[in-house]
């Protein structure tokens, strides 16, 4: 203790690491102080630095470190026994020199010291300010055999010594994914003692259940013991695959800067088309988030969220490609998730990690272990303007690199953080004035189960084709009964226009089954407004608020691209428009009474309605041809329930009005 508090001491005033950094039989200590280094980092046998306090490291040359001591690190992962959270390991093993693969033998967790106890020193101990998460023992965790699925946390006395019970990890859940063909078979177990994870490579790993000190706001925390990766780390995804990578630095990680290195070429113009012309990936991260449910995979409610980085602009990039722009990009969650009329998710979601740091809703900032998804979709023989062309059977390497590594906290507010010692940007960022991107989020609820999210933004930056950093695609996340914005012969779930009141954006919709209820409602504006916002159905020529209300339809099976787009003008402005059916009518069910009363107050011919639930199961059909004042139903029989009214008129006009009965 002694020894860790002096050391501790000392460093407040060495300030930044030396070009060449040697640990002999010592330790350097950082609480909350992040550290750098030009030059390697040789770790004696007994040689430690210790990253506490979110403290990180980084350094500035590629070269080699070396030595058999170790860097240890915390990081907390999602405590949930269900929950699967995607790695990516800071350290490798200590044999040989430079970056190595890690092993799972290399996850530890903090172990309890003398004076300390799971909230703190005990009550008389000097600095009592501190607390156990600045503790350096640790004890390796325990990987359990196959059979067993549910992990435990550790169980640790307030005193020195051996664990109670060692944090035990279910190996059952341990795997790696590299170019595995897309199919659910291409994860490779990674619970042997002896697999190894290459550097830059990434792995999941589920929660624990249990109570005990390293069980952190909900979060079990991780000590991870090895050689600091530094310098250039390559990866590879192969074309139509996908690669679980991630941050493979004991800092956080620029993933704009990422993107830029793997993407961008050098001189272009944004939006002509040209700029992906040396692209290896697909310019989107890909995150994986879930709700916790049960072991069973067809229980699992989870998928993958997109991270886009926004455009770049020559005077963005400085002489060396590094970005110094103030555009953080775009994310939207994946399908699983659901949210109510403002907007708000509804159901809570698990994003493994504590969620990757930056603004709101975006991606930009990767933590320290923070792993995700890269991928290379095949294109057409001919490119589509904007996108580029990775042929069948290559591969797209790319290279993490220091100068995508940046001193960013997870626990920070965002009004300012300092830039990366290498870049030649020094001067702290103003969180202030950053961009924000006009945009909005299209909701769509599918049959009341999930909702598909779309992310609408605008600036004149954009074009009508597809443009570096501001377009998503579904492929990751496509759902059999789905809906997306297409354009090329792909589709998007992130879309980048120039706004106009005039502008037209259409919507493909994938139905695998007949009577599939799509409710759309716009669920939040970012730094833009606009007067209307409206669901055009070309099919019969109305027109539907989405911007202060719901639009409820109902289709069959089969692929529409052709009937819907999303307009900004009121239907009065437009040629041959009219209002929206539903506004003809006035659908009440009285509960009291069991009885669902359709009222037609102008007198419309009414064809048909027919009553949905919300698996698309046809309750009842009445088949009328009557210009009725009034149609009633009695519902007593039914389950208590949200139900779908459709009403089809003569002229084929539809209305879709959502119910609930209550018996």
């Amino acid at each position: 203790m002694k020894n860790l508090i002096l050391s501790f001491v000392t460093l407040l005033f060495v300030g930044p690491l030396s070009a060449q950094v040697y640990v002999g039989d010592s330790f350097i200590y950082s609480k909350g102080t992040n550290l750098y280094a030009k030059g390697k980092i040789d770790l004696s046998t007994n040689g430690k630095i210790y990253l506490r306090g979110e403290a990180q490291l980084i350094q500035g040359d590629d070269t080699p470190n070396e030595g058999t001591g170790v860097l240890s690190v915390f990081q907390e992962g999602n405590a949930n026994n269900y929950t699967y959270n995607y790695w990516s390991a800071p350290v490798g093993q200590t044999t040989a020199t430079g970056n190595q693969g890690f092993l799972n033998s290399q996850i530890f967790f903090p172990r309890i010291q003398d004076d300390f106890t799971a909230t703190g020193f005990v009550s008389g101990a000097i600095f009592s300010d501190l607390r156990g998460d600045f503790v350096t023992n640790a004890e390796t965790a325990q990987i359990l055999a196959t059979g067993i699925r549910d992990g435990l946390t550790d169980v640790q006395s307030s005193t020195a010594g051996t664990a109670d019970e060692k944090l035990r990890i279910a190996g059952r859940w341990l795997y790696a994914y590299n170019n595995g063909g897309g199919a659910y078979s291409g994860w490779l177990a990674a619970n042997s003692p002896t697999f190894n994870i290459r550097p830059g490579y990434g792995f999941s790993m589920k929660g624990v259940t249990g109570s005990g000190p390293n069980i952190v706001n909900g979060s079990q925390r991780y000590d991870f013991r090895g050689r600091p990766n530094n310098g250039n780390i390559a990866v590879d995804v192969n074309t139509d695959d996908f690669s679980l990578v991630g941050n493979p630095y004991p800092s956080a990680l620029d993933l704009k800067q990422f993107l830029i290195d793997a993407n961008y070429s050098r001189p272009s113009i944004v939006g002509a088309g040209n700029e992906l012309s040396n692209a290896v990936i697909d310019n989107q991260i890909l995150f994986w988030e879930q709700n916790s449910t049960s072991h069973q995979l067809t229980d699992y409610q989870g998928g993958y969220g997109t991270y886009v980085p926004g455009a770049v602009d020559e005077s963005d990039l400085d002489a060396n490609g590094n970005y110094i722009g103030t555009v953080n990009g775009m994310y939207t969650p994946p399908v699983y998730t659901r949210f109510d009329s403002n907007g708000n998710i509804t159901v809570q979601v698990n994003p493994g990690l504590p969620a990757p740091i930056g603004l709101s809703d975006r991606r930009r900032y990767a933590p320290i272990g923070q792993g995700f998804m890269i991928s290379r979709t095949e294109n057409s023989a001919t490119a589509t303007p904007g996108e580029a062309v990775f042929a069948a059977g290559t591969n797209g390497a790319l290279t993490f690199s220091n100068n995508q590594r940046t001193f960013f906290k997870e626990d920070g507010g965002l009004s300012f953080f300092k830039s990366a010692p290498s870049n030649s940007n020094t001067n702290p960022i103003n969180g202030n004035a950053i961009f924000i991107r006009p945009k909005l989020k299209l909701n769509i609820k599918i049959n009341d189960e999930y909702v598909r999210q779309l992310l609408l933004a605008f600036g004149d930056d954009s074009t009508d084709n597809l443009d570096w950093g501001l377009e998503g695609k579904i492929d990751a996340n496509r759902q059999f009964t789905d809906v997306y914005m297409p354009q090329f012969g792909s589709e998007y779930v992130i879309k980048t226009v120039p706004f106009a009141v005039t502008k037209t954006v259409d919507l493909g919709l994938d139905v695998s089954a007949n009577n599939t209820t799509f409710e759309f409602h716009v669920g939040e504006f970012e730094n833009f407004d606009t007067q209307n916002v409206l669901i055009h159905d070309k099919y019969n020529n109305t027109y539907h608020d989405v911007k202060n209300g719901f639009f409820t339809t109902i289709l069959n099976a089969g692929t529409v691209n052709d009937r819907f787009e999303i307009v900004f003008e009121e239907p009065t402005t437009l040629s041959n428009g009219s209002v929206s059916t539903e506004d003809q009518f006035d659908v009440i069910q009285n509960n009291n009474r069991q009885v669902l009363t359709v009222f037609n107050p102008n007198g419309l011919e009414v064809s048909n309605i027919t009553l949905f639930d919300l698996a698309g199961k046809q309750i009842l059909s009445s088949t009328e041809g009557t210009s009725n004042n009034a149609y009633s139903f009695e519902t007593g029989n039914f389950s208590s329930g949200i139900y779908i009214v459709r009403i089809l008129t003569a002229d084929q006009q539809e209305a879709a009005v959502k119910v609930s009965i209550n018996n």
